[in-house]
């Protein structure tokens, strides 16, 4: 499963609720989905001048989570 290497967000499970205005005798139908946060491939430096590959959320790359490497995120697991 595609995660965040930073915070480890992922795909979670819910519900699209369809606001229908024709028939207000029926409920609104409601059908499964998936939200798939917003990943993006990026290079993060190990030290050593060596790069490495990673998925990180739009989220981390705002944050600046990128920038620091991959030592100072290495307690994450």
């Amino acid at each position: 499963m595609r995660v965040c290497h930073f915070c480890r967000k992922g795909a979670i499970a819910g519900r699209s609720h369809r606001h229908r205005h024709s028939a207000w005798t029926q409920r609104a139908p409601k059908t499964n989905k998936w939200f798939h946060p917003n990943l993006q491939v990026t290079h993060v430096s190990m030290g050593g001048g060596n790069k490495k590959k990673v998925l990180a959320c739009a989220k981390c790359l705002k944050a600046g989570k990128t920038l620091h490497g991959l030592n100072a995120t290495s307690q994450h697991g």
